[in-house]
């Protein structure tokens, strides 16, 4: 029983007066305190500010929906995507046309002109070509090419003037070592598919660390705004404690040395509470920033507390399989590591010799008439075919054989690099378990010594009452309670963390908030969004 309930009777009659006030003050922050401060929208005692009640789940909702440097991330894999397109884009059919119209006049020189001394030799030829072109995922060159040439004359031998020459020809070059192969030819698009989803990757990622921050910064304010409550309490207690001395050196009971100790001790409390004070004031202010709103001129109220939540731990095995499936670096090692093989694949096929085949087949009408001559193209007709290679040997090939050699080494480098992360992460996954079960012990041993610091007090109080203790030493006992109750603060504040660290780890953490960051936009980011569902 404090020394604040149990007074010697000659010195009741001085107390109503101070039990009165501190009975209204007790009863008002009952009923403050039994207000739900979810639907808290009023305006704050101090300073007439209005409060804003925040969750952590809001908080988080907030940020997402309005942090410039997660809206620039998200441009990055719309950016990739048309670098998809630009890739296929090489296997796009082109389509190519022509027309030329030539006229020669000269004087003839021989007989062999077949005009007359006296005339003009003269020769018109008009060319009009019409293909379609592709390049095939093989790696070959297709061509179907039409063209049609005029040629006119006053030579007396020609047979026919004017004269249609048509042709109809499909053509093929296709290599069979260098260059050769579907999945050769499809390797840039491979690898910008895969630039695309570790683009994703990274925009998760940098959706993990800017939660994880702002938990602890949340969390931190929480802890700021505990200590605050507790320094407070403290100084009350001092001064609880001053007033008391002064009444009792008031009645020559107590030597006035006590008053000088008592107003030392409310000094320097009064002193914690500013630090205390100024520390939430920053984090607050912390905390405003990262949700880039308008609350400068509102007081942030904290609606979650730390909740001592139920923990099965599992193996580290299967934590590790779970960070393997869902971290974001991991991922992206995995994808480029899958980016240089496909180089180093290219690499090596770059060293072979060039040896590609040569084939096309052609019908071909010439006809006094351009419709006759279109329409005689047929199979039974005049025809042309070509059949034929070409082959290159590089001597010495040292480009090729040196690129093939670096990209060998940097698949091996990559590899190493995923062994290491592995290693990185099973450690990881330890410490974080430790820190988990560390936590838990924490907390109930700091609950303990909470309890017994408050009893503690209560008998150093009843001590004092007999004159067994000094206010020095009520002091130092009151010093310890509110380190007591300071460290359980920190305790659970230090598990909630140590969960979320746990889920940053493994890579759930946006699975744990129900964050949602689409893949493959098919739009503008400006349309696309990152939500947080309650």
């Amino acid at each position: 029983m404090s020394y604040r309930n149990v007074i010697s009777r000659r010195y009741r009659m001085l107390l109503p007066p101070l039990i009165s006030a501190r009975a209204v003050l007790m009863a008002l922050f009952v009923l403050l305190s039994a207000t739900d401060p979810s639907i808290c929208t009023g305006e704050d005692t101090v300073g007439g500010r209005e409060e804003v009640v925040l969750s952590l789940r809001k908080s988080v909702e907030l940020m997402l929906s309005n942090n410039l440097d997660l809206k620039v991330e998200r441009y990055n894999p719309y950016l990739m995507e048309k670098e998809v397109i630009k890739e296929k884009a090489v296997f796009d059919p082109l389509a190519r046309f022509s027309l030329q119209d030539s006229k020669m006049v000269v004087s003839p020189t021989t007989l062999l002109n077949g005009v007359l001394r006296n005339e003009s030799y003269e020769q018109e030829k008009i060319d009009y070509e019409a293909s379609l072109s592709a390049k095939l995922m093989t790696g070959g060159l297709g061509e179907i090419k039409f063209t049609t040439n005029k040629y006119e004359t006053n030579s007396i031998f020609q047979y026919d003037s004017p004269t249609y020459f048509s042709n109809l020809v499909f053509s093929l070059n296709q290599p069979l070592l260098r260059n050769f192969g579907v999945n050769l030819n499809k390797s840039r698009i491979i690898i910008s598919r895969n630039n695309v989803e570790i683009s994703q990757t990274r925009l998760g990622d940098a959706t993990t660390q800017m939660i994880t921050n702002l938990q602890q910064i949340y969390w931190n304010l929480y802890l700021a705004q505990q200590v605050l409550a507790v320094k407070k309490d403290s100084l009350q207690l001092a001064r609880d404690l001053m007033e008391r001395n002064k009444s009792l050196v008031e009645l020559g009971t107590l030597p006035s040395i006590e008053i000088l100790r008592a107003e030392a001790g409310v000094a320097s409390r009064e002193e914690a509470v500013i630090v205390a004070e100024n520390a939430a004031i920053d984090l607050e202010d912390l905390l405003k920033e990262n949700l880039n709103l308008p609350l400068q001129d509102q007081v942030i109220v904290l609606s979650d507390k730390p909740v001592l939540k139920e923990f099965h731990q599992r193996d580290v095995k299967d934590y590790l399989d779970i960070a393997r499936e869902n971290r974001a670096d991991y991922q992206e090692a995995q994808m480029q590591i899958e980016n240089i093989t496909i180089a180093h694949k290219v690499a090596k096929n770059a060293m072979l010799p060039l040896f590609d085949i040569q084939a096309s087949y052609g019908i071909n009408a010439t006809k006094g008439h351009y419709d006759t001559s279109v329409k005689g193209l047929d199979a039974g007709g005049d025809y042309s075919w070509l059949v034929g290679f070409v082959m290159e040997i590089p001597l010495g090939n040292r480009w090729a054989k040196n690129n093939y050699q670096q990209s060998k080494v940097e698949l091996e480098k990559a590899e190493t690099v995923l062994k290491s992360l592995e290693r990185k992460i099973e450690l990881e996954i330890k410490e974080a378990l430790r820190g988990i079960t560390s936590n838990q012990k924490r907390i109930s041993v700091t609950r303990e010594s909470r309890r017994l610091s408050q009893k503690n007090l209560e008998a150093e109080e009843e001590r004092m009452e007999l004159g067994m203790s000094t206010s020095m030493d009520v002091l130092a006992v009151q010093a310890e309670r509110s380190a007591a109750q300071t460290r359980e603060s920190k305790a659970m504040v230090d598990y909630i963390t140590s969960l979320d660290h746990l889920d940053r780890v493994l890579g759930t953490l946006l699975e744990t908030y129900q964050v949602e960051v689409k893949e493959h936009a098919a739009v503008p980011p400006t349309v696309r969004e990152v939500r947080a569902w309650r």
